[in-house]
């Protein structure tokens, strides 16, 4: 709710949630499951690296707190995503852009 007041305070208007989703694996096993979690935390990421993109410093503090929120947020998504693709293991397990397209 933080976060969606302060996207809307940047005139940003987020997008509502969806009524239900499609995973888009089957999850059949540990390692399918693992596979999901590292797929989420991606697209989490670039959702994330979206608002960062997408807010601007006004010099009021709203756009910095939301960036910083992006950050922090953007950051722990690529740790998660990281410990999935470790625990799959890929190699390597990091992305030099998360969030990246």
């Amino acid at each position: 709710d933080a976060t969606m007041r302060l996207l809307r305070t940047d005139r940003v208007e987020p997008p509502q949630a969806e009524a239900g989703y499609v995973i888009p694996v089957p999850v059949t096993n540990p390692a399918t499951a693992a596979r999901l979690a590292a797929e989420v935390e991606n697209e989490t990421a670039l959702a994330w690296r979206s608002v960062l993109e997408r807010s601007t410093p006004t010099g009021d503090g709203s756009s910095t707190d939301l960036r910083a929120i992006a950050v922090t947020a953007l950051t722990d998504c690529a740790v998660r995503m990281a410990t999935w693709r470790a625990a799959l293991g890929e190699s390597p397990p990091t992305s030099p852009f998360p969030g990246k397209p």
